[in-house]
């Protein structure tokens, strides 16, 4: 009785250590257009996105992170940070 309990609790653990894992990854992209800070971008994918950057111009090259929200579906990633390479 106590090795199973033993057992449960630490596959509960495993799990719940699991479903708080953040997933990244990174992108490259090019800036499209940009204004007043707000950048939008076309990434290797030919995926459009958008998000605030300051510094950056039209043909400038960056790297994106993204979180993937725990889904396969890139649309509902993430844009948690950027670099300019």
């Amino acid at each position: 009785m106590a090795k199973g309990l033993v057992l449960s609790l630490i596959a509960i653990s495993l799990l719940a250590f699991a479903s708080n894992v953040e997933n990244y990854y990174k992108i490259d992209a090019e800036v499209v257009s940009s204004k007043d800070g707000y950048i939008t971008v076309i990434d290797e994918t030919n995926e459009v996105w958008s998000l605030y950057a300051e510094g950056l111009q039209e043909k400038d090259t960056i790297r994106i992170k993204f979180d993937e929200n725990h889904t396969t579906n890139r649309i509902d990633d993430i844009i948690v940070d950027y670099e300019k390479p």
